[in-house]
């Protein structure tokens, strides 16, 4: 299956820079994105959206999901 992933902010940091944080993977089916958050080595806080609704890492993705990645920030 095939999904396209899009990190925001500094989580493009983890993709080639000519990628400009946009990419599609193909995955084996039953893949969730805490594992893609595990391949791409990612150590922060991350806020994930599927087509639009936010979901948890958990979540099993499916053939043309549209990922996209934001890291968690904080303030005060």
């Amino acid at each position: 299956m095939e999904i396209t992933l899009t990190l925001h902010g500094i989580l493009r940091d983890y993709m080639p820079h000519q990628a400009r944080g946009k990419t599609t993977l193909t995955l084996s089916n039953r893949t969730n994105i805490e594992q893609i958050i595990k391949s791409l080595n990612i150590k922060q806080s991350v806020s994930v959206a599927v087509d639009g609704r936010e979901v948890e890492i958990d979540y099993v993705l499916q053939d043309g999901d549209h990922l996209h990645m934001f890291c968690m920030i904080a303030g005060g």
